[in-house]
């Protein structure tokens, strides 16, 4: 190849690089100005899709004056502490204030958590949590000593009990299993202790919920017929079933490219 010929090739080649470029450049400057189909709001959400929170509480307000209730109710636990061996009658009052009171917390702790989870990021819920999870742990600290006291009772008095007890008729299979369970259960204050560690051990699942809820963002990435759609939990468990692989394999790496930002993080909570 003579000389004029090498120069002239190497001005081809140059050009259409400059035309790939070129191309390059305007597909980019495509996907900026198309239009991404983001995540609705939840305030965009039709009504019928919603959970009804007001069947749990109907206002805020009447959830913390239940809170209010609960808290001093739970004291009625003291009443019956190292009583429960000593009639069928002291046993059944302390297992039906147990499952009373039981009841309403689980509704507390479940309207607040579903408030929360409404958006994370709004602190008047994250706080309503964090109250209700301490009044659970001060409710487990205070019935703590209930299976202890019960398995300290004799199998043949307990069988007693439940059969000449019509209160506990209700708590037979329950008084069975403890029975069955009695080498696993600990002593009042070793249980104690572990209802105590609730708030501590609870801490590392809330971090984690704060990033995967609230602080994450996800790309967005473009579905089968090339539209930019932003990623979310729902819409890359739909493209995970997609015909398309090329959109199976784009949302599985966006989707875990988002956690590559948090890993020290992520890394840390879980070794803590």
């Amino acid at each position: 190849m003579t000389y004029r010929k090498m120069i002239s090739a190497i001005l081809v080649l140059m050009v259409m690089g400059v035309l790939v470029m070129a191309d390059g450049h305007e597909a980019l400057a495509e996907d900026s100005l198309a239009v991404v189909k983001e995540a609705p709001t939840r305030a965009q959400i039709d009504a019928k899709y919603k959970w009804k929170l007001e069947d749990l509480y109907p206002t805020d307000e009447v959830w913390e004056k239940t809170l209010g209730e609960l808290k001093d109710n739970m004291q009625r636990f003291k009443n019956f502490e190292g009583k429960l061996g000593s009639s069928s009658d002291y046993l059944a009052e302390c297992l039906i204030l147990n499952d009373s009171l039981t009841s309403i917390l689980h509704r507390l702790i479940v309207y607040s958590g579903l408030k929360k989870d409404e958006d994370n990021r709004v602190g008047k819920y994250m706080e309503m949590v964090d109250r209700a999870s301490t009044v659970a742990s001060q409710f487990n600290q205070l019935s703590a000593y209930i299976e202890p006291e019960i398995i300290a009772i004799s199998d043949d008095t307990l069988k007693s009990y439940i059969n000449t007890n019509p209160k506990l008729g209700l708590y037979r299979f329950y008084i069975e299993d403890l029975i069955r369970r009695k080498a696993h259960i600990m002593s009042t204050e070793v249980e104690n202790i572990l209802a105590m560690t609730g708030n501590v051990t609870r801490g590392f699942g809330g971090i984690f919920s704060m990033i995967d809820d609230a602080d994450i963002k996800y790309p967005s990435i473009k579905d089968e017929n090339g539209n930019l759609v932003e990623l979310t939990k729902e819409r890359f468990s739909i493209f995970l079933e997609s015909t398309d692989r090329r959109v199976r394999k784009d949302a599985s790496d966006a989707y875990t490219k988002a956690y590559f930002a948090y890993q020290n993080t992520l890394g840390a909570t879980l070794s803590s």
